[in-house]
């Protein structure tokens, strides 16, 4: 079967379903409008997760609402492997950075971009612009001599610690690694050890936009669905593959990536299955939406739609929102687009 290429139309049809959710325009203060992609993080290499010195996996204790045999919830404790919000920014700040520089590329326009950034590199952490996309949705504070009146740019995309479906010592192994001499071909004695993800862990995550404009959703699901490499190491490791499973628009968060793990968990074979996980998504997004402070301003964006009346509002257009975003093209008009809308916040902010 040949593959659908969404046209221009489709495209546009696709961004409208989310366009209450989404601003205009990027202003200096923060409203309401919300949106949360739901993901499921896979690890497809071994991955290394740690922030100490002793080189041991980042793990939490958690709550645990598995079903018994019996059908009925039990709740006790359990380790997790913690994929650490932090280490899941890094890497896709620098991706969406990346993205924005290759596109610039693209259409032989490095030097217009480096105008555009008021004459500027921008890296992390100590030479950022303020003038691009990356530090608009990231969030940027001005490291200059002199200009520390100079308004910073306040995070409007936000991460929280993803937790392993699975236990830890599910999930976990060490892995032996051997010095080799060159000279003779043979392997020498046992280094050491190091503690790794297995691959095929999965990690239950959700990354927030706030105030975002179509643009910068575009620009942070592109950024998710190139991300790879994640974790220590991840020269000979750290192979991921983010998996978009559901988007909630709204005017708050409806649920955390806690609460998602443990629903998960909850219908955990459903889950895993392509064909099942549609409606396990919506069960998970319907168990909190009620709670919301305002119910009736939440949507889902899922791969199957239910009308029932007073419900939670689905909407079958998830793939078609993540196609739309994949057959966009950053061109010119785009970046100019993008640029236009940072220089907006910064005139508004008196820069």
């Amino acid at each position: 079967m040949a593959e659908h290429t969404p046209s221009s139309n489709d495209r546009d049809a696709a961004y409208k379903v989310l366009e209450s959710y989404l601003e205009d325009s990027i202003q200096p203060l923060i409203g309401m409008k919300t949106v949360q992609i739901l993901l499921l993080r896979e690890a497809l290499d071994y991955l290394v997760l740690r922030t100490e010195d002793t080189r041991e996996i980042n793990e939490v204790t958690t709550p645990s609402r598995a079903r018994n045999s019996k059908g009925d919830i039990e709740t006790k404790e359990i380790r997790r492997v913690a994929f650490l919000g932090g280490k899941q920014k890094a890497v896709e700040s620098r991706e969406f950075e990346r993205l924005l520089r290759e596109a610039w590329k693209s259409i032989n326009a490095c030097v217009e971009q480096k105008k555009l950034q008021g004459g500027k590199d921008c890296y992390l952490k100590d030479n950022l612009c303020l003038s691009c996309p990356r530090c608009a949705l990231f969030g940027a504070t001005s490291t200059e001599s002199g200009k520390g009146d100079k308004p910073n740019i306040k995070h409007r995309i936000e991460y929280s610690t993803a937790f392993s479906l699975l236990p830890y010592e599910e999930v976990t192994e060490e892995i032996t690694f051997n010095a080799i001499n060159d000279d003779k071909q043979t392997t020498g004695q046992a280094l050491g050890t190091r503690a790794c993800v297995r691959p095929g862990t999965l990690f239950a995550s959700i990354v927030t936009l706030r105030s975002a404009t179509q643009r910068e959703l575009v620009l942070a699901l592109k950024t998710l669905l190139s991300a790879r490499s994640y974790g220590a190491e991840s020269r000979t490791s750290g192979d991921v593959r983010n998996h978009i499973v559901g988007i909630i628009g709204g005017w708050e968060e409806v649920l955390t990536p806690l609460e998602f793990t443990l629903e998960c968990e909850q219908r955990l074979e459903a889950v895993l299955k392509e064909a099942t996980r549609p409606g396990a998504i919506t069960e998970i997004v319907d168990a909190y939406w009620k709670d919301c402070a305002d119910p009736s301003r939440v949507v889902l964006l899922n791969t199957t739609e239910r009308k029932e009346e007073k419900r939670l509002a689905v909407r079958k257009s998830l793939t078609e929102l993540v196609d739309a975003v994949r057959y966009t093209t950053i061109n010119d008009t785009f970046l100019r687009s993008a640029y236009a809308d940072v220089a907006g916040l910064r005139a508004a902010q008196g820069v």
